[in-house]
Order: C-alpha cells, then sequence, then structure tokens
C-alpha cells in the first residue's frame, strides 16, 4: 500500500490513539483489497487462472473435479471445454485442433460423406482424452468419427538398420518419439 489511512488524516486527528489503533486496522483492509484488485485479472483467462477459480469454473460446467491434476492440466481441460464451438468446416476444426495441438500435432480428413479420420501426434500424447472429449462435442452426429495417435509409420522408421531396431520392441518404435531413427 502506498499511502496509509493516517496520511488523509489533519495532524491533529492522526495524533489520537484511537484513530491510530483504526488507521492500522483499516491498511490492512486496503492491502488485501488492493492485492485483490492487482490480481483480479488473473481470474479472466484460463492460461491465469488460479486453483479455486479454476475449481469453480469446472463445477459450473459439471467436469470432474481436478483433485489429482496438475493446475496445467486442468486449463488444458477447462480450454477444450470452453472453445467447443460447432465448426462446420474441416478448416474450422483444424483450427481448433492446431491451438490444442499445435500447427503440426494433428491431421484430419474426410475418408468418404460420413466418415472424419483425426490423428493427433504423439507430441500431444498427454492431451489425447481431452481432444477426444472435444471432437466428440463438436462433430456433427452423422458423422462417424476415427481417432487416434498418429504413430510412427514404415516411411519414418525405413532408414533404421535392422540392428539398430532391434534393440527396441514393436510397441516402442510404434509410439516412441523421435525426430529421426538415424543414428
Amino acid at each position: 500500500m502506498s499511502i496509509g489511512y493516517l496520511a488523509y488524516l489533519p495532524s491533529f486527528l492522526a495524533d489520537l490513539q484511537e484513530l491510530q489503533a483504526l488507521g492500522t486496522a483499516e491498511d490492512v483492509v486496503m492491502t488485501e483489497t488492493e492485492d485483490t484488485l492487482r490480481n483480479a485479472g488473473d481470474h479472466f483467462y484460463v492460461e491465469s487462472m488460479p486453483a479455486d477459480t479454476l475449481s469453480r469454473w469446472e463445477s459450473m460446467l459439471g467436469l470432474a473435479s481436478g483433485n489429482g491434476i496438475d493446475l496445467v492440466d486442468r486449463r488444458f481441460r477447462l480450454l477444450t471445454y470452453m472453445i467447443s464451438q460447432t465448426p462446420f468446416t474441416i478448416t474450422r476444426l483444424g483450427e481448433l485442433l492446431a491451438d490444442l495441438c499445435g500447427e503440426d500435432g494433428y491431421s484430419v480428413a474426410l475418408v468418404d460423406k460420413y466418415t472424419l479420420v483425426v490423428r493427433v501426434s504423439l507430441t500431444s500424447r498427454l492431451s489425447f482424452s481431452s481432444v477426444v472429449s472435444l471432437l466428440e462435442r463438436v462433430v456433427p452426429a452423422n458423422l462417424l468419427l476415427d481417432t487416434s495417435l498418429l504413430y510412427n509409420t514404415h516411411e519414418f522408421v525405413q532408414l533404421a538398420t535392422h540392428s539398430t531396431l532391434s534393440q527396441y520392441t514393436h510397441q516402442s518404435i510404434k509410439e516412441e518419439e523421435r525426430v529421426s531413427w538415424q543414428l
């Protein structure tokens, strides 16, 4: 707090013991109020929301309680719920997925009239369940939704030698996140 309560009083009143006690009590309340106002902006944005505000939003939206989940994952889950405006186009759906998974973190294709195929990259593997729940909410009901992780394919692994690949299991070759298999 920059200026105390007693600074606003004339000097003859500031010397009174009763007003000094009142000033001390008032300064504590004003400091708390200033801190609350200074931090009020954090409550407006999901990225900076404190845990108590996050819990309140989760209960208002009917999301499962976030106890036991770290704050970053809770914020991500709330954000995926809040941005779910029905996309109506593949381009808009791509924008939603780019916000969640990054520009290169997904692929979307409408295979036939009624099948939407969405693949999420291995880098976004931890948020896959949130992405699937978002897709289940925003994709029209007449489309069949096919979602999975974008695993390593033969084209990605073909540059590695058999001796290099023999050090790994099939599952780790398929699911391990690597820039290249060349060593």
